[in-house]
C-alpha cells in the first residue's frame, strides 16, 4: 500500500514518484482530502503504469481522476475515486509515504489487503486475512445453498438469516456442499465451529447476520 509521501528533493509531480515506487500487487491507497478539481491522482498514463507494475493492483483515490475513458480501457486496474475532473493535478504537497492513510471513515494501513467490490472497498489487516476469506468463503457458500432452500419452501428467510443454525440445517449444508457441483470449491471449510454453536450456543437466540 503507497500513500502520497514528502520528498523535498524529489522534481516533477509526487503522484507520478509514487507510481513509480510501485512493486507487482501493490495498491496505490491516496488521501487526497477529496480534492477534485486540480485534484486528479490518475489519468490514462499513471492508470497504465500501475497495470505494468503491479500486474494485479489498482488505486484507491479519496479525491479525483481523469482521462477516465483511456483509464476503462486499461485492463486488469480497478480503480475507486470520489470524483472525475478535466485539469491537472495542481497545488498539493505530500504529508506522509507508506503511512496509515484515512479513507473516509476507514483507516488503510501498509500491508494491509485491500478488496474493491461494487458496494465499495475493504481494507484487511494482514494477520486477519485468512480468517477473513474463510468467513466469506461461508457465507458464500450458504447464500447459494440458503436461496435453493427458501425457493424450495424448506427453510424461512427468517431461518435461513440466523446467525446461528441448527444442526438440521448444517447437516443439509454439508451434505449440499459434498455433492452439488455448485458447491466443489468450498469442499475443505471446516464447519466445527458452527456445529459447536448449533449444540451449544442459546437456542433462543434469533440474531440474524443482517
Amino acid at each position: 500500500m503507497f500513500q502520497i509521501g514528502m520528498d523535498e528533493g524529489r522534481k516533477g509531480n509526487y503522484n507520478q514518484w509514487v507510481i513509480d515506487s510501485l512493486v507487482e500487487g501493490d495498491v496505490v491507497v491516496a488521501d487526497m482530502y477529496d480534492k477534485i478539481y486540480k485534484g486528479t491522482f490518475l489519468g490514462g498514463n499513471l492508470t497504465t503504469a500501475i497495470a505494468t507494475k503491479t500486474k494485479t493492483g489498482g488505486g484507491v483515490i479519496w479525491g479525483g481522476i481523469r482521462d477516465v475513458e483511456q483509464m476503462e480501457q486499461v485492463e486488469g486496474v480497478q480503480v475507486y475515486y470520489r470524483g472525475i475532473d478535466p485539469t491537472p493535478i495542481r497545488d498539493f504537497v505530500m504529508t506522509g509515504f507508506n503511512t496509515p492513510t484515512r479513507i473516509g471513515n476507514a483507516i488503510c494501513l501498509p500491508g494491509d489487503v485491500v478488496f474493491g467490490a461494487g458496494g465499495g472497498v475493504l481494507f484487511i489487516p494482514s494477520h486477519l486475512v485468512a480468517e477473513v476469506v474463510d468467513g466469506a468463503a461461508k457465507t458464500h457458500v450458504k447464500d447459494i445453498f440458503g436461496f435453493e432452500m427458501i425457493a424450495a419452501n424448506i427453510f424461512t428467510t427468517a431461518q435461513i438469516d440466523r446467525n446461528t443454525w441448527t444442526e438440521e440445517m448444517l447437516d443439509l449444508l454439508t451434505d449440499f456442499i459434498k455433492n452439488d457441483p455448485r458447491a466443489e470449491d468450498y469442499r475443505s471449510l471446516d464447519w466445527t465451529e458452527e456445529y459447536n454453536l448449533a449444540r451449544n450456543g442459546d437456542p433462543n437466540d434469533t440474531q440474524t447476520a443482517l
